[in-house]
């Protein structure tokens, strides 16, 4: 029995060691964010390096309702009217938090993500938010490429 349990929870470690290559370094730098709808991640590379934002909102993670960039204002935005800034934090609406973190690695100039591996988001007022370059997309706003808001709103 002590061998089937030692398996089961060496069987539960390598599942969480579960890394994605999402983009090469390079690719992800010309374009500052990407979106990779089967894993429901944004990567974002930024002045300290890259990030990985979960894109299920975290103001009711049951629903699983998605957050989208909208590319006028650089923000993340929810369907309740939460906003959130490049990095992910805190900046409008009724979410209890920023958006969650995903563990995120660069090895050899490639970028992997663990989606097993999610922290909640830093807690509303835990940084200063950047404020929008532009203006916030229109409520009714569709989703253009997977991820985005459309451009054409």
């Amino acid at each position: 029995m002590t061998a089937t349990l030692v398996l089961w929870v060496a069987a539960g470690v390598i599942e969480n060691l579960r890394w994605v290559r999402v983009a090469d370094l390079g690719s992800l730098r010309d374009a500052s964010i990407i979106y990779r709808p089967k894993l429901k991640i944004f990567v974002v590379a930024h002045d300290q390096g890259v990030l990985a934002l979960s894109a299920i909102s975290p103001h009711r993670p049951d629903l699983g309702e998605r957050v989208l960039f909208c590319r006028s204002s650089d923000m993340f935005e929810a369907p309740h009217g939460e906003k959130f800034d490049l990095l992910g934090f805190y900046f409008a609406g009724p979410a209890p938090r920023g958006m969650d973190r995903v563990a995120v690695k660069v090895e050899d100039g490639q970028v992997f993500v663990n989606p097993d591996d999610t922290n909640l988001g830093p807690a509303r007022g835990e940084s200063n938010p950047h404020e929008p370059k532009g203006p916030f997309c229109p409520e009714d706003s569709q989703e253009g490429p997977p991820g985005f808001i459309s451009d054409s709103d």
